[in-house]
């Protein structure tokens, strides 16, 4: 007797599960072992390092080629005049390292370091003035390439006493030595002078700048912004007259009794002076705005 074969059938959660196998399976080898987001990153870093070394190589080359070119621009010159007859130096800096002063030279003597060298400064007469300025504009004279003008001015000792008007608009100026009345013009910069003068006239614009003169008779300080240091020696003087309408004063002045007045319509004042209004001395003050202050020398 024969029966009849009964099919064998698969079990629907054997089915699932083999399916899911496989799908895990080809899940797992479609999928890459290593993570690409690290590797990205990686070169990441390394691009930027490579730039930075690069822009730092590409900055020491550049900064090298322009110190060889503005060493190549330096040139230095001498230029000379004389100086019978004269009773003035008019000196017209700006945007340069300026020095005056009085040695063993028979004629004025100007020596110019940087830029063109001489070639941009004249020194020449007019008349009884001794004329010393510079033929370039500020632009040209502070050029990315060029050093910085080194400029000095020499005078005959036997020039000592002569007057001198100076005039700085940027830059240093420097001057020592022995002048008769002194008219000193400050726009911008650092002025010092050293040494003596029977007059001394200042108009302070803007800047820094110090005095330390010698038998001064008559003083006047006209300051618009700045500062203005110093100290005036020697006998009393005969008047010092002060007017700031911003900046700063702070001078030391000769010992003695002085007639003084004062005007102060805004910032300060003091004073450590001996006051006594029947002297001949005089000292007048007027004060805009800023600070004065005015004491005995030591």
């Amino acid at each position: 007797m024969t029966y009849p074969e009964t099919p064998t059938t698969t079990p629907p959660d054997a089915v699932a599960t083999a399916t899911a196998s496989a799908s895990v399976a080809s899940a797992s080898a479609s999928s890459p072992s290593s993570p690409g987001p690290r590797r990205t990153s990686s070169k990441v870093v390394s691009t930027l390092a490579i730039c930075a070394g690069a822009v730092l190589i590409l900055g020491t080359v550049v900064t090298g080629g322009v110190s060889i070119l503005r060493a190549a621009s330096v040139h230095t010159g001498e230029v000379t005049a004389s100086v019978a007859g004269v009773r003035t130096l008019d000196l017209d800096a700006s945007a340069a390292q300026v020095t005056v002063s009085f040695g063993a030279v028979s004629e004025a003597t100007l020596r110019v370091s940087g830029g063109s060298g001489a070639d941009d400064w004249t020194l020449g007469r007019n008349g009884d003035r001794l004329v010393v300025a510079s033929d370039r504009d500020i632009w040209a004279r502070w050029g990315w390439l060029r050093e910085p003008e080194t400029v000095e001015l020499v005078l005959p000792a036997s020039a000592a006493g002569l007057d001198a008007d100076l005039d700085l608009d940027s830059g240093s100026l420097r001057a020592e030595g022995d002048f008769g009345d002194l008219a000193v013009t400050l726009d911008a910069g650092s002025l010092r002078v050293t040494g003596t003068a029977s007059d001394l006239t200042s108009e302070i614009n803007a800047g820094s700048a110090r005095f330390d003169l010698d038998g001064v008779v008559d003083a006047r300080f006209a300051i618009s912004a700045g500062s203005v240091d110093g100290a005036l020696t020697g006998p009393t003087p005969s008047s010092i007259v002060v007017d700031v309408s911003a900046g700063r004063l702070d001078l030391a002045v000769p010992e003695g009794a002085y007639a003084l007045t004062s005007d102060v319509s805004a910032g300060g004042f003091r004073h450590d002076l001996t006051v006594d209004p029947t002297s001949p001395h005089r000292v007048d003050v007027t004060v805009s705005a800023g600070s004065v202050v005015l004491r005995p020398a030591d």
